[in-house]
């Protein structure tokens, strides 16, 4: 797209030129034709194809921009890479040793959770973390959560993957079910699971709980001789007092904000070596909401720097707005010259055709002397936007100067 407005200007200075050496121009104005006439539709349609080299730009490249940003020796995949420190419009910075764009996965990855002030409120651990479109956000396996806050406001447990300390025990579940204290040992299964836990900044869903019915309904965790005496096996593998089917753990910060959730298969509440009771989570994942899509991580690792031309007008809009671009200039540029690249090819036209249209000298001397007055035009177009100067005035410049210029020659082109 880079070269379409000069391709549109020589390609009408072309068929100008063999109009002119065919005299086909000569018997139009003999017959009383203007050359204004003349050039009125070769206008027309360049703008209608500066129309189409736009279309490409907002509609056409976006789409394909993650094919575009491949190196010559990449071989139609992308190699692995580092990721220093990418955030998301939720402030959340990612940093990954490793990422695999074809697995689109993140090796070991660090995950700092801020708000929106940008004050850090926990650090998420993994082994890995794949990106879920179904999920809008990551899956980080083997994750830890560590929160934030100060001596005395952090997890005494860090919630992980593994498992999870809360108070939200099975015998506060049972309660919640408002039956008399007798009857909650008749209960086998709780269905539409749901309780918080504000002490331990915690949420608890899940679709039931289904209990060991060896165990008390108000314990909430069998002794390990007990355990041992119920159900015939050995002390190292208690038995559960009860178990969750798909629950889901939502972790706050101390804001009362959505960290992410730990989704497992299963979770079942035993004791630790110290005879606490927690949920032991099975095929767990930790889920991390996040606009960050694998698309994104490659564009910002184009090793050309040019990944902003590759967006659209509105992506350029929303990554200013969320301040998730490194050059915030650069992509204000991109912006202003959207809007001035189709002005740019109509200037260009209108500088280069009076030399075509002119009878006063040969046809190849004009076509040099066209040739020459546009790619200085276009010199001048580049060579403004890598000036320092401020954003809008690098791009509207060219404009502004040769505009003018350009309605002037125009007009005096005799007709």
């Amino acid at each position: 797209t880079e070269l379409g407005g000069v391709v549109i200007v020589l390609s009408a200075a072309f068929t100008l030129a063999m109009m002119n050496h065919t005299n086909e121009l000569t018997a139009m104005l003999a017959s009383g034709v203007s050359l204004h006439r003349v050039v009125a539709p070769i206008v027309i349609v360049a703008l209608l194809l500066g129309g189409l080299v736009v279309l490409d730009n907002e509609l056409v490249i976006p789409r394909v921009k993650d094919k575009l940003v491949l190196a010559k020796d990449d071989g139609g995949s992308q190699g692995q890479f580092r990721l220093n420190l990418v955030s998301d419009s939720s402030n959340t910075v990612w940093f990954s040793p490793k990422y695999d764009p074809n697995t689109r996965q993140m090796a070991q990855p660090l995950i700092s959770l801020r708000n929106p002030q940008g004050d850090l409120l926990a650090v998420v651990n993994g082994e890995t973390a794949a990106y879920d479109a179904r999920a809008a956000g990551w899956l980080v396996s083997n994750a830890s959560v560590a929160r934030t806050g100060g001596a005395g406001r952090m997890w005494r447990h860090t919630p992980s993957c593994t498992a999870i300390y809360t108070t939200a025990a099975p015998g506060d579940i049972l309660a919640q079910t408002n039956l008399p204290a007798g009857k909650l040992d008749q209960v086998r299964e709780v269905r539409s699971v749901k309780i918080d836990d504000q002490a331990s900044g915690l949420s608890l869903r899940a679709p039931r709980m289904v209990r060991n019915v060896a165990a008390p309904a108000t314990a909430t965790a069998l002794p390990a001789a007990a355990q041992a005496a119920a159900t015939g096996q050995p002390t190292s593998a208690p038995a559960p007092v009860a178990s969750l089917i798909e629950p889901e753990f939502a972790l706050r910060g101390l804001d009362g904000r959505e960290l992410g959730v730990i989704r497992a298969a299963s979770a079942d509440w035993v004791l630790d070596d110290a005879g606490q009771g927690h949920w032991r989570l099975c095929e767990a994942v930790l889920v991390i909401p996040s606009d960050l899509t694998p698309q994104d991580l490659l564009l910002q690792q184009d090793r050309n720097g040019s990944w902003l031309a590759y967006l659209s007008t509105a992506d350029l809009n929303r990554l200013l707005a969320l301040g998730r671009v490194s050059d915030p200039d650069l992509a204000i540029l991109t912006r202003h010259i959207r809007v001035t690249e189709p002005i740019n090819i109509l200037v260009m036209l209108l500088l280069g055709l009076p030399f075509i249209l002119s009878r006063e000298r040969n046809i190849k001397a004009s076509a040099w002397l066209c040739l020459l007055t546009v790619g200085a035009f276009y010199t001048f177009v580049y060579m403004s936007r890598h000036m320092g100067l401020p954003p809008a005035l690098a791009a509207w410049l060219p404009v502004l100067l040769f505009g003018p210029v350009a309605v002037v020659m125009q007009d005096s082109v005799r007709t």
